[in-house]
């Protein structure tokens, strides 16, 4: 086999930590005016990251003109500090109060700016005039990222240059960079600002025009003579806003703008997002004749704010003539034709391809619209059409049944049912039923006014990559439960967006590889496209988990180049590498990517919104659906993700051999419908406590039987209902989960001897016609199987998922290449996939290391397969087999070039000769 081929590239991207390292290749000190260490200890050491600035402007020479100076201190919450407005320099006390320095004021007398003699009189009295400065004035100070500080002049005249002077103190002699920066057609100059003191800092302030020039050169550094990617299939997006300030800045110059152009080609971005007013900074025409040159095939919009916001349509305009779904479809309809006949015109609007309805959406309505007549009557028939009485919900009539807000309190599962239960369960329910039908209305409207959209949807909270639940994971209490499969079952949406929002590491990768499964699972019904959202420092993992599980389009979170919201990534050198770097990667086998489907699986993991409702919190179970996932996918066993309502309406079941149930809360009606898949032959994994309630937190005893047990609870740890931490980030330890217990296995002829640690709770069951295999230190029974009717049930009396993570990542080590052994964790692998050989499931990949995140593609000119290893830092001479793969013609890598392959029978075995962390291997048949 040849060598591998070692390109400064493919070696950039094999460094330990790749977005760390480039830093230094181009960073902000390399802007032209920038500060040398010498210089800063000679001169700005002292430097707190206060800043002041002055700034004339030469050209006309009768110009008269004041500016107005505004930060935005903390872009992330577009929270706006006005400094004031500046003219002419006076001498006290003459001037108006202002927060700038008046001439002279911190400075040697021999500085001091002299002003006038005399005031001019007219209206351009006290303005200042051509080529004369204005007063230093001092700018705030701010930590969040990226904050800025426009310079608005008045009268604005656009074309012309604002001459910036910056100092750490109002004196001539501490000014360490000036800039003539052109104005916009709006006359708005911005400035990027520094976080903090010090050098890097300091060498932080510089414009917007510079910062352009800045990321160019770096990125013309990276990439050297590779070739932009120029993707044509697959789409990878990016807000673009390069005006000089938050909404409505101006246009801003012919070469700005064709810097940006070229800025977006490097890194591969061939489908930019932008806001409902236009391709923001840039003439419209520019994008005609630009976005072809340099590889722009689309874009996409934000249909929000003044004009998508309708979402949620305030109760007041439901009149008697309508229905509520009538109303929508009209107040929908209006908004998107206003929408476009304001802004509609322009080629970058035209050519459209995703409509964003709304970021981190909750529902649609909150709980109190119930008591709306028309809201409130279509409650009521929603539940009279699922057979309900007011009598069932604890009232007498239905005019007391308005929707309950809070969930009733519960110690744990298992209280007595009220009717307040039942009240508040199908009150979640009917709000996510009614939220799916308000943005399929909004969806329909912009498909009326955009028909070239592909993608008309949301960006839904990050809950199912935190921490494998469908709601918002900032607030994880029920009121904030969205079922993503009902979403797309209702058709709220043309495809489905979710961000990742995790620090990158080992862990996160499965993380985000389980929320992106749930997307492509949930939008299968309807044949929709999935998007995700890619947060965050050092991308390329997480860009490869996403692209893995069958999402062919990327929205990267870099926000910029100039920010609208923090934290910015664009702001980021190595991170602008990274993307640069992972869309050249794809770029390679980019059709075979395209063309191919995540194969579906033979096994599935049911994720039940009934437990996402019904559980205080809403998570203890949903890490450890996650964690059974990831634990699955380190063992090459390729599940899908299922629902409650996939298994109850058209035999969601018959295509799978193995189901996998973590949930504690699940359907009366679904539990009654495994029992009956078991029966016919279907294989129950269970874990703990899956299925032992029903939607009303009461005991289910459904399942026992296909069990083979008379009864079973769980015990819980001492401390169990405790708030959760930080569940954005990707730790273990979110819920504070302890060892009580060892689930001891002694082994028969297809179940592995093996002793896996109990972790947070364990159960007490009664066997009945089911077979212990397993027992706690006390020898009370913790593993039981039985067989059942042509199939079989296993009940496992441990979070085998929570295990998993706990042995693999010993210490919580899930940085790159921190795991010792790759084969860490088996006990719980053995445990979690132990009915899938006894059955004859087949893997269709798998790897001859375990641990690794794979995926594979099949499509009609080959196949793909997808490896990302944050594990080890590198692995030699590792085999991927690829079951029933048929005859080969070449097996070639993304980064090495051809590899050598060997057929097994039908089964393809490619032996990959240097595994680090991410790889792209295409197999041509």
């Amino acid at each position: 086999m040849p060598k591998p081929s070692c390109t400064a590239w493919s070696l950039l991207l094999r460094w330990t930590v790749p977005a760390l390292l480039i830093l230094a290749m181009f960073h902000p000190r390399g802007h032209a005016a920038s500060v040398s260490p010498e210089e800063y200890e000679k001169n700005f050491k002292d430097f707190d990251g206060t800043v002041y600035v002055r700034f004339k402007i030469d050209e006309p020479k009768n110009f008269r003109y004041s500016v107005l100076v505004q930060c935005e201190v903390n872009p992330y919450g577009a929270e706006f500090q006005k400094v004031g407005e500046f003219s002419r320099p006076v001498k006290p006390p003459e001037a108006a109060k202002s927060p700038g320095l008046e001439p002279g004021q911190g400075e040697d007398e021999s500085e001091a700016e002299e002003s006038p003699e005399k005031q001019e009189s007219g209206e351009d009295s006290g303005l200042l005039r051509a080529g004369e400065y204005s007063q230093w004035i001092q700018l705030p100070r701010s930590g969040s990222a990226q904050w800025n500080t426009s310079f608005f002049v008045k009268p604005p005249q656009p074309g012309m240059k604002l001459h910036l002077e910056f100092a750490t103190k109002p004196s001539q002699k501490f000014i360490f960079h000036a800039y003539d920066e052109e104005l916009s057609s709006d006359g708005i100059a911005g400035v990027l600002m520094p976080t903090g003191g010090g050098l890097e800092q300091l060498n932080r302030v510089m414009t917007y025009t510079e910062w352009a020039r800045m990321r160019y050169e770096g990125l013309v550094k990276a990439v050297g003579d590779q070739k932009p990617a120029h993707l044509k299939k697959l789409f990878v997006g990016t807000n673009v806003d390069v005006g000089p300030t938050r909404w409505f800045g101006g246009k801003v110059s012919r070469g700005r703008a064709e810097m940006e152009f070229q800025i977006m080609e490097m890194l591969g971005v061939n489908a930019p997002d932008f806001g409902i007013h236009t391709l923001q900074g840039i003439e419209d025409a520019w994008w005609s004749e630009l976005a072809p040159k340099y590889g722009l095939l689309t874009t996409g919009f934000r249909g929000w704010g003044d004009y998508g916001g309708i979402v949620r349509v305030p109760w007041q305009q439901f009149n008697d003539k309508e229905t509520i779904w009538q109303t929508l479809d009209r107040v929908n309809d209006e908004s998107f034709a206003l929408l476009k006949e304001k802004f509609g015109a322009g080629a970058a609007f035209q050519n459209a391809r995703s409509v964003n309805l709304g970021d981190e959406v909750g529902p649609a309505i909150d709980v109190g619209y119930l008591t709306v007549p028309k809201l409130k009557d279509a409650f009521h028939l929603y539940l009279k059409e699922k057979g309900f009485s007011p009598e069932f919900f604890g009232k007498k009539s239905w005019d007391e049944v308005t929707g309950l807000e809070v969930r009733p309190a519960i110690a744990g599962p298992g209280q007595p049912a009220t009717g307040e239960l039942q009240h508040y369960y199908w009150t979640r329910r009917f709000v996510n039923h009614y939220t799916a039908l308000s943005y399929r209305a909004a969806t329909k409207a912009v498909l009326k006014q955009f028909p070239k959209a592909e993608i008309v949807t949301v960006n839904l909270q990050a809950g199912p990559v935190q921490i494998g639940v469908m709601g918002n994971s900032n607030g994880l209490d029920g009121p904030n439960n969205m079922d993503i499969f009902e979403l797309a079952r209702l058709g709220a949406f043309e495809g489905l967006q979710v961000e990742d929002w995790v620090t990158t590491n080992d862990f996160a990768v499965g993380m985000v590889c389980f929320g992106a499964d749930l997307l492509r699972c949930a939008a299968r019904k309807r044949n929709m496209k999935t998007v995700g959202l890619l947060v965050g420092f050092w991308a390329e993992p997480r860009f490869f988990a996403w692209m893995m599980q069958g999402c062919k389009d990327i929205g990267l979170y870099l926000y910029g180049p100039v920010t609208t919201i923090g934290p910015a990534w664009a702001d980021s050198p190595g991170e602008m590498a990274q993307i640069a770097g992972m869309t050249r990667l794809v770029s390679k086998f980019e059709d075979l990517i395209a063309d191919g489907k995540v194969k579906t699986a033979k096994a599935a993991i049911l994720v039940a919104n009934t437990s996402d409702i019904m559980q205080v919190n809403g998570l203890y179970f949903g890490p450890e659906r996650q964690h059974l996932y990831i634990c699955l996918k380190h063992d090459y066993l390729h599940v899908d993700l299922i629902s409650e309502d996939d298994i109850l309406e058209g035999d969601g079941l018959k295509n799978y051999s193995l189901l996998f149930i973590t949930d504690p809360q699940v359907r009366e009606a679904a539990q009654k419908t495994i029992a009956e898949w078991v029966g016919a032959g279907g294989h129950l994994w269970a874990g703990l406590g899956a299925a032992g309630w029903n939607e009303y937190n009461q005991p289910a005893e459904i399942l026992n039987p296909v069990f083979g047990i008379k009864r079973r609870h769980m015990q819980l740890q001492e401390g169990w209902q405790v708030s959760p931490r930080a569940p954005w980030l990707s730790g273990l330890w979110k819920l504070g989960f302890r060892n009580i217990d060892t689930l001891t296995v002694t082994g028969n002829s297809w179940m592995p001897a093996l002793k896996l640690p109990v972790i947070g709770a364990k159960m007490a069951a009664e066997p009945s016609t089911g077979t212990v295999l397993g027992q706690y230190g006390d020898g009370q029974p913790g593993l039981i199987y039985n067989p059942f009717g042509k199939g079989s049930a296993l009940l496992v009396g441990a979070f085998v998922g929570e295990a998993y993570v706990n042995l693999h990542w010993q210490g919580g080590k899930m940085g790159y290449g921190q795991v010792e052994r790759m084969d860490l964790g088996a006990e719980a692998r053995k445990m979690a996939t132990v009915l899938a050989d006894p059955i004859g499931l087949e893997r269709p990949l798998t790897a001859s290391v375990p641990g690794l995140y794979t995926s594979l593609m099949e499509g009609p000119r080959g196949y793909v397969i997808w490896v990302v290893d944050l594990g080890a830092k590198e692995l030699k001479g590792v085999e991927f087999r690829v079951k029933h793969a048929g005859p080969v013609k070449k097996v070639s890598s993304a980064r090495y070039g051809d590899c050598q392959f060997r057929m097994d029978g039908d089964d393809l075995v490619a032996v990959y000769p240097r595994v680090s962390y991410t790889h792209l291997i295409a197999v041509e048949k």
